[in-house]
């Protein structure tokens, strides 16, 4: 969960979307909020990874409205 939290937020602060510092905010809030669950195969993993990775792009998303205080 963190490295596709962190791919996902790290690219949008190459694309402006967000400030350097909302980084890490965003990869603790997408860890807090993401389940600890068995991966028992490489679907799995893929599964898992495309889950954590829109649902990073939607809390990014929300950022210009202030609703996760990730805004800097």
């Amino acid at each position: 969960a963190f490295n596709a939290a962190n791919e996902v937020a790290v690219g949008a602060f190459l694309d402006r979307r967000i400030p350097f510092d909302a980084i890490i905010k965003t990869v603790c809030a997408m860890l807090d909020k993401t389940d600890s669950i068995p991966l028992k195969t490489v679907a799995d993993i893929v599964t898992f990874n495309e889950t954590v990775r829109e649902r990073t792009a939607a809390y990014i998303s929300s950022v210009g409205s202030g609703k996760n205080g990730v805004k800097g």
